[in-house]
């Protein structure tokens, strides 16, 4: 199970989910006691610490289905998409108290209201559209 949890940490950190990689930290955690200098110890402190501080956080993207767009629910409210190599057309945010669709636009930065509740994204375009997904401290 450690195993498998470690795998599981590793790629959500890959894909900037990272309160997902802290989750299975955690976890691994409840299994053992890791020592100080275990790797996923210190990738787990450093990502608390870009949490806590005023990191920005980034994710690559890349729409691999146009009919699946790319999901991500991210850490922050805060956020922009750029180093776009194709084509993309909306973000659709689904909160618990709102949804919406937003056009994308290049250099535009969006802010979520903490009024909405949890949310999670979904970028729509163009298949093999890759891009970086940017989260800024509020």
């Amino acid at each position: 199970m450690d195993v498998a949890l470690q795998y599981r940490f590793n790629i959500e950190l890959a894909l900037g989910r990272y309160m997902d990689a802290l989750t299975s930290y955690e976890r691994r955690l409840d299994l053992e006691i890791l020592p100080d200098d275990d790797l996923m110890h210190t990738q787990a402190q450093q990502i608390q610490e870009a949490l806590n501080k005023a990191f920005t956080l980034n994710a690559k993207g890349k729409i691999l289905d146009s009919s699946k767009g790319w999901f991500f629910i991210p850490s922050r409210r805060a956020f922009t998409i750029a180093d776009v190599v194709g084509d993309l057309e909306n973000i659709e945010v689904v909160c618990n108290r709102n949804r919406v669709s937003l056009e994308y636009q290049a250099d535009v930065e969006w802010s979520l209201p903490d009024t909405w509740g949890e949310c999670s994204l979904t970028v729509w375009g163009a298949k093999n559209t890759s891009f970086t997904f940017f989260e800024f401290p509020e």
